[in-house]
């Protein structure tokens, strides 16, 4: 709902939803608004089952729909349009693109979907006479959301009769009706539920007008296009192909909540009652997304502007998590035998190519001087820390996709597990070592066990460098969130090592993998 508003919010008149809703098989098929420039007009070409009606702005025909059976299907033939008629199409689910592929849709559905924006608009227009723009959007989602939720409990009142529950949620949604008026008493002289569900379902009334303006209990039951400035809404992607980044699809009803939540500047407020679970959802976004929680205000409050974070989110349906990223800190036990068997020396240079949160970077610039560490980062959070403790980051990378330059003397890693990751990054993080360099790596045990041909090759390769693999506790990374196993690998590449030998304990050296046929280490790195 709030993504539609704000879309329609960029409407400064009606003319636009009317002009589209002249495109709807049932409405009258011409439409002429004069008072604009260049002109908007609405003209029907030909007869019957081939006939066509078409949207023109000037003399270029930008939106065409034609009947086909039921359905109406829709062709967006020209982009170059005014901004407000691009919105409302994007808020009609319809993508504001030239050229591109017809929509076909059922026209009873084309049809709702207008009427629906025609009386948002209406109630978003009221309030913003009121309000002004910045707070419109925020209490039309408040008001629409109530009278919503109020007339759905009337109708189950009016089908199956009343019932204590029933009473109870009409009584709740009367006193959230008293609180947000309330609320806006500044400018809102009257709020009213209203009984009848087959009519109108909420009614405000606002200073400066004699009458008051009622909606309907309107469901906005479908996505807006991805597309509403005639480009398609930036969608960041980290990392592609087989080891791409997956991020977590959100459900409907955490998208409804927060589509419902009352944003204003830095700040969000889940005004909506929600089930425990649902809250507890739409608390895990918000956070994920930046957003601390302030008893004293009563809503997460966020460094930035809120919308802005929210709105990349509400755009896609989708959200990066920690996990998605297979971030799991390294906790500083863990973090000391690394850095132990990396033999670090003042002066060398380090390479971390998956570095968290700096759990390993930091001890090594500890060591070696910060200059001399390089890290690179694929979560957008993690890359902020670490520019934070003063690492040379930019930007997330996806270290898989780097070339790589032979020149760091050490790589340390934790890298991600999934689908064979760390084996991918461990040899792809051998390509930057120089001759006799060492590579000490948190890796997990499943390329010990599959039978996989990259496993396979992935062992044959720890067996031809004479690697060192040591189990580590299981619960080495349970304060990160997962119990997953783990082990810890550590090898130098060919050349002279870099340092005095340093075995792993004895109490938790591995035996040594068993002798496979020699293979060149260059030949062994084509695997991945």
């Amino acid at each position: 709902m709030r993504q539609h508003l704000q879309l329609l919010a960029r409407s400064p008149d009606i003319s636009s939803i009317l002009a589209l809703r002249s495109l709807a098989p049932c409405e009258w098929g011409e439409f002429e608004s004069t008072d604009r420039e260049p002109p908007v007009t609405v003209r029907t070409e030909g007869e019957g089952v081939e006939s066509r009606r078409m949207l023109v702005i000037g003399e270029s025909v930008v939106v065409t729909t034609r009947c086909v059976g039921d359905d109406v299907e829709i062709s967006v033939t020209n982009a170059q349009m005014p901004d407000d008629l691009r919105a409302v199409l994007a808020a009609a689910g319809i993508p504001a693109l030239a050229h591109g592929r017809p929509l076909r849709i059922c026209a009873e559905q084309f049809f709702t979907r207008l009427c629906t924006l025609d009386a948002g608009w209406v109630l978003l227009r009221r309030i913003r006479n009121c309000t002004g723009p910045d707070q419109a959007v925020s209490i039309a989602v408040q008001v629409l959301n109530l009278g919503l939720r109020w007339n759905q409990n009337q109708a189950a009142m009016c089908n199956r009769g009343e019932s204590p529950a029933s009473l109870k949620v009409a009584r709740a949604l009367q006193q959230e009706s008293e609180e947000l008026l309330k609320e806006h008493s500044g400018w809102m002289t009257s709020l009213r539920l209203l009984d009848d569900p087959r009519g109108a379902a909420i009614e405000i009334g606002t200073r400066g007008f004699d009458h008051p303006c009622s909606s309907a209990a309107l469901i906005f039951d479908w996505r807006p296009a991805p597309c509403a400035s005639g480009e398609p809404v930036p969608v960041v992607r980290h990392g592609s192909g087989r080891y791409a980044i997956r991020p977590t699809k959100l459900k409907p009803a955490v998208l409804d909540a927060l589509s419902a939540a009352v944003v204003s500047g830095h700040e969000v407020r889940v005004v909506q009652r929600l089930s425990k679970a649902l809250y507890a959802n739409a608390n895990d976004v918000l956070q994920t997304l930046g957003g601390e929680w302030s008893s004293a205000k009563q809503a997460h409050v966020f460094p930035g502007c809120a919308a802005t974070a929210l709105n990349s989110v509400m755009a896609s349906g989708e959200l990066y998590r920690r996990e998605d990223f297979e971030f799991f800190w390294t906790a500083e036990e863990t973090a000391r035998r690394v850095i132990a068997l990396a033999r670090l020396r003042p002066g060398m240079t380090v390479l971390e190519p998956s570095a968290g949160d700096g759990a390993l970077a930091r001890p090594a610039a500890d060591i070696v001087g910060k200059q001399n560490v390089s890290v690179f980062e694929l979560m957008p959070e993690n890359v902020k820390r670490l520019r934070e403790q003063g690492f040379a980051i930019d930007a997330p990378v996806n270290f898989l996709a780097t070339e790589p330059t032979p020149t760091y003397s050490v790589v340390i890693m934790n890298p991600p597990f999934s689908g064979g990751r760390d084996m991918a990054h461990i040899q792809h993080a051998m390509r930057w070592l120089v001759p006799g360099g060492r590579l000490v790596a948190i890796a997990s045990t499943s390329w010990r066990t599959q039978r996989s041909s990259n496993a396979e090759r992935f062992r044959t390769l720890l067996s031809e460098l004479d690697a060192d693999v040591a189990e580590l506790d299981r619960g080495a990374f349970k304060e990160a969130g997962t119990d997953v196993p783990t082990t810890l690998i550590a090898f130098n590449v060919r050349g002279a090592p870099v340092g005095p030998e340093l075995s792993l304990p004895a109490a938790r050296v591995s035996a040594r993998l068993a002798p496979s046929p020699t293979v060149s280490v260059a030949a062994q790195l084509e695997f991945f």
